[in-house]
């Protein structure tokens, strides 16, 4: 999804796409999974995919806040390429 008034630079590779994340209100620390996208030798977006690499995210999240915050595991689900 690009801003209206986004200006698209030709060195830039904008990432297109809408997600979705069931996040509650009264959370705090949401895991999203990471957003990886591949493009081909034009740099169109040909694939997009959301990694679980959630161990590697809590054992960072635990070290940096130990336990007064847990984090919830939500990957984001793509909705429309666009």
């Amino acid at each position: 999804m690009v801003a209206p008034d986004a200006v698209i630079r030709p060195a830039n590779a904008p990432l297109h796409g809408v997600f979705g994340v069931n996040v509650q209100p009264e959370e705090r620390a949401v895991y999203i999974g990471t957003i990886r996208y591949h493009r081909d030798a034009f740099f169109s977006t040909v694939k997009v995919e959301v990694m679980d690499q959630f161990a590697q995210a809590q054992e960072a999240f635990q070290h940096k806040f130990g336990g007064r915050l847990s984090l919830r595991k939500e990957l984001a689900v793509l909705l429309h390429p666009e």
